[in-house]
């Protein structure tokens, strides 16, 4: 109903310059922003219910997926994240570093036990001497 599309809203609204990749428990795409469309040129149509583990986007996904099970491995702590940096190549063909930050989702979230994926472009940091 209302609540779930204002969580919909909500999430991205939330992070305005990350992609966002909202996880269930199965680990299929429950929510993916349009930062994460424009990032990976992939439709929000094309990934909901999906497994997060068969995206072809330009990130090594099964890096990310050992991340998010150790994630929801750990139910009894509501606040456990973990950060990583990637190699990712974005949709345009051009390489980058991709922090991705896997936390649990609170539970009153409407997805129980449901995992955010966010992924940010990190600036590149100019070369030292040039």
């Amino acid at each position: 109903g209302n609540s779930r599309q204002a969580f919909d809203r909500d999430l991205n609204n939330f992070q305005p310059r990350a992609g966002l990749a909202v996880l269930g428990e199965d680990l299929t795409v429950r929510v993916w922003n349009d930062l994460a469309v424009d990032m990976w040129g992939v439709r929000t149509d094309e990934v909901a219910g999906r497994p997060f583990a068969e995206l072809d986007i330009g990130m090594p996904v099964d890096e990310l997926v050992a991340t998010v099970r150790d994630v929801l491995a750990r139910p009894g702590d509501p606040r456990v994240s973990r950060e990583l940096v990637v190699p990712a190549v974005n949709r345009k063909g051009r390489r980058f570093q991709c922090r991705v930050v896997v936390s649990r989702l609170a539970m009153d979230s409407g997805i129980p036990n449901g995992v955010c994926v966010l992924m940010e472009h990190l600036a590149a940091r100019a070369e030292p001497g040039s």
